[in-house]
């Protein structure tokens, strides 16, 4: 009987999630000047950025997992830049000015979406 009860348990929580499961606003993006005419990139070192996700099983036992996942927003904007043949610098250099590109990052909204989780908006400005 105790295992029904739990089996029954774990479907309603599998269930709740794909209630709360958050919708993503589209991105906006604003182009003054093409980055197709830079070639070089410098961007600087941001913190991590870190998703926690913790589980709770009572049983017999009780135990509490926490599953931690990190990752630097550095990472992902020189992928993708690297990707469309940028060269990430590691500091401005004066004879590459005219070809180089500064990317700035930052935090600017939160967003909840229930369950305690939440959504973060990023803004991204290559300058």
């Amino acid at each position: 009987m105790r295992i029904v009860i739990k089996i029954i348990a774990l479907i309603i929580v599998f269930q709740s999630c794909k209630i709360f499961k958050p919708t993503l606003l589209p991105p906006t993006v604003k182009i003054n000047t093409s980055i197709s005419n830079y070639k070089y990139a410098i961007i600087p070192n941001f913190s991590d950025k870190n998703s926690n996700t913790s589980l709770v099983y009572s049983g017999s036992n009780i135990s509490n997992t926490i599953l931690t996942q990190s990752i630097n927003p550095r990472d992902i904007i020189s992928g993708f830049l690297l990707k469309k043949g940028f060269i990430i610098l590691p500091e401005l250099k004066d004879d590459l000015l005219e070809k180089t590109v500064i990317v700035n990052y930052g935090e600017s909204g939160k967003r909840m979406t229930g369950l305690g989780g939440y959504t973060l908006e990023a803004t991204i400005t290559f300058v």
